[in-house]
């Protein structure tokens, strides 16, 4: 009975060895990946390519170069997943999907193609990458560094 006791004991306190919470892990990980610049690049380039989208006159070869920066930013933002925090996870990978989607799209447009299911595109996956951004740095304790 000793040695069971025992045994609970020690299980107990070593259950609790290298616990940390959710909020530190979070925070954590939002620094160790520099998720928050990762997510700066990815607003700046969405930001700059519905601007141009919104122009008259747009040039195919720029329209192909911003949606492929575009591209590239949802990879590097993708590479620093999964975070601790599956609802944050969820909501940037419907996001990134979304926005694959649409840069896809985007860098076969012309200068002649309709803006607007583009600009949707871009909407919608924008807004599921900053509710997850939101999330993760809500779980961190950290504010908005949107504002």
């Amino acid at each position: 009975m000793k040695r069971v006791l025992a045994l609970v004991l020690a299980s107990c306190a070593l259950a609790g060895c290298g616990t940390i919470s959710p909020s530190t892990a979070t925070r954590q990980w939002v620094t160790k990946t520099g998720f928050t610049a990762a997510f700066h690049n990815i607003h700046d380039d969405v930001d700059r390519t519905v601007m141009y989208l919104r122009h008259q006159n747009r040039d195919t070869r720029e329209l192909r170069t911003l949606c492929r920066i575009v591209s590239l930013d949802l990879h590097k933002l993708n590479d620093t997943l999964p975070s601790p925090d599956t609802q944050a996870n969820d909501l940037l990978a419907q996001g990134l999907d979304r926005l694959s989607r649409g840069t896809a799209r985007c860098s076969a447009a012309t200068g002649d193609t309709s803006p607007t299911p583009l600009l949707r595109d871009f909407r919608a996956a924008y807004g599921g990458i900053y509710f997850g951004a939101l999330r993760l740095w809500s779980v961190a304790g950290l504010p908005d560094p949107t504002r």
